[in-house]
């Protein structure tokens, strides 16, 4: 990515990791949204019986690891070590 000129000249590297840590936690925002609708997906497939409990409970395993992920990055952006 190119940065313009003008741009680099006129903003302070604390702007820019500002600016980092914001798009940071917005992207962690989306992910916590798409983890939201997968584990919904789930109880639905499971309710129609397309998906078998075992399968189920595999998946909703993996979204836990998924969520305890999102929970540390987020600590990381915010800065605060949890």
């Amino acid at each position: 990515m190119k940065i313009h000129a003008r741009w680099r000249a006129t903003t302070s590297i604390p702007m820019i990791l500002c600016e980092k840590r914001n798009w940071t936690i917005s992207q962690l925002k989306r992910a916590l949204s798409g983890h939201a609708y997968a584990r919904g997906a789930l109880f639905g497939l499971r309710s129609e019986g397309i998906i078998c409990n075992e399968k189920s409970n595999e998946l909703f395993q993996r979204l836990e690891l998924i969520l305890a992920n999102i929970h540390e990055l987020s600590a990381k952006a915010w800065g605060s070590e949890t």
